[in-house]
């Protein structure tokens, strides 16, 4: 992974999806940040949250602006890889995977979109969260309930920064 705009990013899409299947094989943890404009911008102004992405196990390209910025700087083709993508990848993969944030109701919806497309989903788990700043949540609550379905796959949905940190 190589830092463009102070942030580390992955642009090589096999050596990305690489990097997760080694780390679901080798048991380890460890996370992956998409970072679009949004995300960039607010680590361009928060260091402790530029942090946050900069010791991610790999972070994804998630907006064609920053992907032809990138190009343009380095005089190379890059091209993003974003979150609908990576998560179509993933999906019909065999293994134990949870949606951590969203309400039960768009929870219940991406499983009914799967199962429409035909998609087993139940290797597929969800966990709603409260909607509260990160400093207010039941760590230890939501990690016991994560460690009880224990996924090889943690899907986070509560917006940036939110779900970074």
């Amino acid at each position: 992974m190589q830092q463009y705009f102070n942030v580390f990013l992955e642009f090589n899409h096999a050596l990305f999806y690489s990097n997760i299947q080694n780390s679901i094989k080798n048991n380890s943890k460890g996370y992956i940040c998409m970072v679009d404009a949004n995300v960039l911008a607010m680590a361009q102004k928060n260091l402790s949250y530029q942090q946050v992405l900069n010791v991610a196990l790999t972070n994804s390209c998630d907006g064609s602006s920053i992907a032809m910025m990138a190009s343009w700087a380095h005089n190379q083709t890059f091209r993003a890889l974003n979150g609908p993508e990576i998560f179509k990848y993933y999906i019909e993969k065999n293994y134990t995977q949870l949606l951590l944030g969203s309400t039960p109701e768009i929870t219940e919806r991406i499983k009914e979109v799967l199962a429409q497309k035909q998609i087993n989903t139940a290797h597929l788990q969800t966990l709603s969260l409260p909607f509260l700043p990160v400093e207010n949540f039941d760590y230890q609550l939501i990690a016991a309930q994560i460690n009880s379905i224990a996924p090889d796959i943690i899907w986070v949905s509560l917006g940036a920064p939110k779900q970074e940190i």
